[in-house]
């Protein structure tokens, strides 16, 4: 059996090592260590406080930043008002630190008392959440318990229940409001006969502010998007208390009517103000109906229209209304003759579609040539009214305060 062969000596080291070192070479290696670790502690110490002064700065920015949302609330809060919306809450606080900026607002209130139809809107609770280094995006939560009021007629209508889901995002610019998105779902209120109850599986709206354009251009985009819709029966509507679906697809041209009183609205139609309804469908009972058109004010203020809209399933919505007595049987049938020989299939089979041009003029809404509807007149401003204290949201309903 070979033996091992003896390791090569490491070149980097000399064979070998002085028994001491001398005096000045110890002195020499003591002040290098020395040197070294005064730099360690040093850049330690640098490093430490430069964290520490990024932390105050944060920290003290987090808290200006907290004072000033609240400040900003408040005021916002008190130029609602001179707008003429009313808004209360029992307490309201900014929390969050260190990476969140949280508003929550305890029994928060809201009321339109001067608005065309008055109404006010009531909840345990609202938050707001926004991130401290973006407060121009803010996140709304205000799910839970709801209580809403509605005045008709001088009539207060109090509607109580739940939202499973009551959200909205909201983009802001310079302080304005200007991208709004909504979404609401499984929402259930409740409210004495014939107003009650009222249900939604899910509703979408959305609504933006172009960054840039002239009066003439877009001034603000709206869509809406809302199915399972579904109202009292003691309403008695013409096909039946529930909605399908809805959709609506908009631009407002012309200067923004804001707030929309009178002057402002006057202003709006004389610049040649406009609703252009890109799309509109409506899915009731049987009745399916998609359309496009334009929407102005006339010289008093009413809404005027033009749409042309292609319906499907109107034999069905004239059966529905003769059994619901809205319409007589003659009636029904001629109706259905006249639709029948206007009617046309599509080539690829289906059901027969109508299309028809709609007018709103007058306060009446014309199908063709025949006056359908007619409308009681818009309000665009009035006597300020106490405002609605919404009713309590009941206690079973699982929202927590």
């Amino acid at each position: 059996m070979k033996a091992p062969t003896p390791a090569e000596p490491d070149s980097e080291f000399p064979d070998e090592m002085p028994d001491e070192l001398s005096e000045e070479a110890l002195a020499e290696l003591e002040t290098a260590i020395q040197r070294r670790q005064r730099r360690r502690l040093v850049t330690g110490l640098a490093v430490v406080g430069l964290l520490l002064a990024l932390v105050g700065g944060y920290a003290g920015y987090w808290f200006w930043a907290a004072g000033a949302v609240e400040k900003g609330t408040t005021d916002w809060i008190a130029q609602a008002e001179r707008d003429g919306l009313v808004v209360r809450y029992e307490t309201l606080q900014v929390s969050g630190f260190p990476f969140h900026m949280v508003l929550r607002m305890d029994q928060p209130r809201a009321a339109a008392p001067r608005a065309p139809q008055p109404w006010s809107w009531g909840s345990r609770r609202l938050i707001a959440r926004a991130r401290p280094w973006n407060l121009n995006r803010i996140h709304v939560d205000a799910a839970g318990a709801q209580g809403v009021t509605l005045t008709v007629e001088g009539r207060d209508i109090h509607y109580t229940g739940d939202a499973g889901r009551l959200e909205a995002d909201v983009g802001l610019r310079d302080g304005r409001v200007v991208g709004l998105d909504v979404r609401v779902a499984d929402l259930g209120l409740d409210a004495p006969a014939p107003f009650g109850p009222v249900s939604a599986g899910r509703i979408e709206a959305d609504v933006r502010r172009p960054e840039t354009g002239s009066d003439q251009d877009v001034s603000m985009t709206l869509r809406l998007n809302a199915r399972e819709v579904a109202v009292s029966e003691g309403l008695n509507l013409p096909l039946g208390s529930r909605l399908g679906h809805i959709a609506l697809s908009a631009e407002m041209r012309g200067p923004l009517p804001e707030p929309p009183n009178v002057g402002k609205l006057t202003a709006w139609r004389d610049a040649g103000g406009t609703i252009e309804v890109d799309s509109i469908g409506l899915d009731y009972g049987p009745l399916s109906l998609r359309g496009e058109g334009t929407v102005a004010l006339d010289g008093a203020l009413q809404p005027v229209g033009a749409m042309t809209a292609k319906i499907r399933g109107f034999f069905e919505a004239v059966d529905a209304l003769r059994a619901r007595g809205m319409i007589r049987s003659k009636a029904a049938s001629t109706a259905k003759i006249v639709l029948g020989v206007m009617a046309k299939k599509p080539p690829e089979g289906g059901a027969a579609s109508l299309s028809l041009p709609l007018t709103v003029q007058d306060r009446k809404l014309y199908v063709g040539p025949v006056p359908f509807v007619d409308f009681p007149p818009v309000r665009w401003s009035g006597e300020q009214n106490p405002v609605n204290e919404p009713a309590e949201p009941p206690a079973n309903s699982g929202a927590t305060g």
